[in-house]
């Protein structure tokens, strides 16, 4: 996937390396993985037994845990969207990257 942005300059990701994060379930199982998010691609990634994965289906995570920071996948319009969570509850104070 490194081929894809060769001819781009800077990095189509929040953090280019993978970090510890955890994957918050809405079946309230929670997967400590490693993760980054592709901003151009608007896509959690995770590596597993040294092969990079996309999260498939994100309507199914309740939230991600990533270094400091956490997500949310919020469906807006036809197409959703990770989104950083600074507050929730009736209301959410997000960030789209």
């Amino acid at each position: 996937m490194a081929d894809e942005y060769r001819d781009v300059d800077g990095s189509p990701y929040l953090n280019k390396e993978f970090t510890d994060g955890i994957v918050y379930l809405k079946d309230t199982a929670a997967v400590k993985l490693q993760l980054r998010y592709n901003i151009y691609t608007d896509e959690m990634e995770y590596r597993y037994n040294a092969v990079n994965y996309v999260v498939e289906n994100p309507q199914s995570v309740s939230k991600i845990t990533l270094g400091e920071s956490e997500f949310v996948y919020l469906p807006f319009f036809q197409k959703g969207g990770y989104f950083e969570l600074f507050e929730s509850g009736k209301c959410y104070l997000v960030l789209k990257r």
